[in-house]
């Protein structure tokens, strides 16, 4: 319905410094864009704009690790990392992949936590929690992975399900374990 046939980006490639002979995969443009936008909105005289992006597209986790002989939380739990985007390995549906990503793993054997209350390595258990989502989720699709038997990266190019609706909440950590 525009009165163009197409529209001419150079001025997007200008603002964003992009290099237009080189490819660049979504995940890079996307970092990009958003950086660009939240440099150039902190710059704004109106204060509802200096936060757009953050407000928007951030969500903040925390490794939580437990210690497997004191039961407690390592002191790093406590603390919050921002992100833009999860990155998750290709499942058969988004919510098997989103599981996954949050799933805890077992730190045993050559890779034990350090345990500062015990000091010394113990058996422990490690995962992604995540403390809060944005309200624009952007989800990045692993769809790279290597290949142990042939000794290099693979594409994985399995279809993956996704509901209309996400409801997420199951994901978020709460202090009481949950």
């Amino acid at each position: 319905h525009s009165s163009l046939k197409c529209y001419d980006p150079s001025a997007l490639t200008e603002a964003l410094s992009l290099n237009t002979s080189v490819q660049q995969d979504a995940q890079e443009f996307n970092k990009l864009l958003l950086s660009f936008l939240e440099d150039q909105l902190k710059l704004s005289p109106e204060p509802s704009l200096r936060r757009l992006v953050e407000g928007t597209f951030q969500g903040q986790f925390s490794y939580h690790t437990q210690c497997r002989a004191c039961n407690r939380p390592s002191d790093s739990s406590k603390n919050r990392i921002p992100f833009y985007e999860l990155e998750v390995n290709v499942r058969p549906t988004l919510l098997a992949a989103l599981d996954e990503y949050v799933a805890a793993e077992e730190l045993c054997g050559g890779n034990q936590y350090d345990c500062t209350h015990c000091a010394g390595k113990r058996d422990a258990t490690r995962q992604i929690a995540l403390v809060s989502l944005p309200p624009v989720l952007c989800v990045q699709l692993l769809r790279f992975v290597y290949d142990p038997a042939k000794g290099n990266k693979k594409k994985v190019s399995d279809p993956i399900e996704f509901p209309e609706v996400l409801g997420l909440e199951r994901l978020i950590f709460s202090a009481d374990g949950g």
